[in-house]
């Protein structure tokens, strides 16, 4: 293979890394809603659009500074952009943080490497040819993905397919010996400036004092992270916390603790948790007798729950399947859903994230909350967390109207020290109102507030239900954390 064919098949493997590690990078900062998932894969699909714009206009010495300010971009970009929009932050420019993202990365992320195919082609033949290299580039881009192991490794592959290209782009040995010592060096130290950024991250947007990061893992879904301060030790998913370590206890005990001792079971009695997080509730529920099946389809939060929260799941002893209290399944929870037999669970608990992401809002839409109906026995509860503290909050009062629409009798709790409003579903639920606020009250007090089943319906009747057609969710989280668009989302 000559030296040309060879830069765009290098070109092709570069721009299908470059996407999947900016996307993942740009919304474990920024948080992974699927707008900000479009607006990265735009700003990378804009970049060959200015390249090929530019191809005929650019000077050589024009492309080879290009090529300069392209190379150092992306070899930043693991842990730079995390870096840079903490800083912004500290300034109160978020939203001048994502545009500049965006633009810069149009410009330096991908352009520089689209920019050969059309100032190497000549006739349709050749063009055809040498798109279909720069396309096999892509291919076998996806086929080291699955075959990476790690992601400090990809971070590598990715540096050295930078030199080669800029190799191959210029054949000169001063600019590939420079690109290669810094693209050795940055490997190197990539776990480290990784953990500083992420660090300085924590300790700016989610006031954490003293942060330190335990533990850091790519896996397919997400970034994963476990963070200690002088708190305790948290769990973060795409740069979100899944609650920290006092308000795990809460979260835990009415989510799982507390409708496990409202349903009436014996030693046979079956639970079934929806995510696993740190695998706290299942810990909660294996401890009050129940059998405890818990699915999630991302393995590596699993396997950090078991090894960072041992002490609050106490499941470790479990985790090899010695015993058949508690079952840990690896898989899409829609999917495995469909094989657990009617009328077979007494307690349901959706432990799984608010819904700001595609997978985790299609688990709390009415089909799939009707397929947890049909696994609940009679007299059986699902235990749903409405990702927020008032029901007249949209996203609350949208997952609380669809709960109305499957279940028959619907009620919730909000506690003071968890905050969080918790609904429990059931054809009839096992419990009168002055039970629960008597069970609750052990741990409580009377620092909670309970709505029955008429007064929780009266009150989300204006809702619109969350649904497949209404995944309000997926924007209210830009809204969040970028106020000003408020006016025009």
């Amino acid at each position: 293979m000559n030296r040309d064919r060879l830069l765009l098949l290098t070109c092709g493997a570069i721009l299908m890394l470059t996407q999947y590690i900016c996307v993942r990078e740009i919304g474990s900062t920024f948080f992974s809603t699927e707008i900000v998932t479009l607006l990265s894969v735009i700003m990378i699909l804009i970049g060959p659009s200015i390249a090929y714009s530019m191809s005929e206009r650019v000077s050589q010495r024009g492309l080879l500074l290009w090529a300069a300010l392209s190379f150092v971009a992306l070899m930043l970009v693991p842990f730079g952009i995390r870096m840079a929009v903490t800083m912004m932050k500290i300034w109160h420019l978020e939203l001048l943080a994502m545009v500049a993202v965006l633009i810069f990365g149009s410009l330096f992320f991908s352009a520089f490497f689209a920019v050969f195919l059309p100032r190497l082609a000549s006739g349709e033949e050749n063009f055809r040819l040498l798109y279909s290299l720069e396309l096999l580039g892509s291919v076998l881009a996806l086929l080291l993905l699955t075959v990476i192991g790690s992601w400090q490794n990809l971070v590598t592959a990715f540096y050295l397919l930078l030199v080669l290209c800029l190799h191959l782009a210029f054949g000169k040995k001063l600019l590939t010996g420079t690109a290669l010592i810094l693209a050795l060096v940055g490997a190197y130290y990539y776990p480290s400036l990784d953990a500083a950024a992420a660090t300085r991250y924590y300790q700016v947007y989610w006031d954490k004092e003293n942060p330190r990061i335990l533990e850091t893992h790519y896996s397919p879904y997400q970034r994963v992270d476990v963070v200690e301060d002088d708190r305790g030790k948290a769990l973060y998913l795409d740069g979100v916390p899944y609650y920290e370590w006092g308000d795990l206890h809460w979260f835990n005990y009415y989510i799982a603790e507390l409708p496990g001792r409202l349903v009436r079971h014996d030693s046979k009695a079956r639970a079934l948790v929806v995510g696993s997080g740190t695998l706290s509730s299942s810990g909660y529920l294996v401890r009050q007798g129940y059998q405890v099946t818990t699915v999630d389809i991302d393995r590596v939060v699993a396997d950090l729950g078991l090894k960072y929260f041992g002490e609050l799941n106490q499941l470790n002893q479990f985790k090899h399947g010695e015993s058949k209290k508690f079952e840990l399944v690896i898989d899409d929870a829609r999917r495995y859903i469909r094989s657990v037999p009617d009328r077979s669970c007494d307690l349901i608990v959706l432990d799984i994230p608010a819904p700001y992401h595609i997978q985790t809002a299609l688990l709390y839409v009415p089909s799939f909350l009707k397929e947890l109906k049909r696994c609940l026995k009679p007299g059986g509860i699902v235990s749903i967390n409405t990702c927020s503290y008032q029901l007249d909050d949209r996203i609350a009062a949208s997952i609380a109207r669809g709960a109305t629409e499957v279940f028959e009798d619907v009620s919730s709790i909000q506690g003071d020290s968890l905050g969080l409003t918790i609904l429990y579903c059931s054809d009839r639920l096992p419990f009168s109102m002055r039970s629960l606020r008597s069970e609750a009250s052990k741990a409580e007090k009377d620092r909670f507030s309970i709505m029955d089943n008429q007064a929780l319906r009266f009150a989300v009747r204006g809702a619109k239900a969350h649904t497949e057609e209404n995944l309000c969710a997926l924007l209210l989280l830009s809204r969040y954390e970028f106020p000003e668009l408020k006016k025009w989302l």
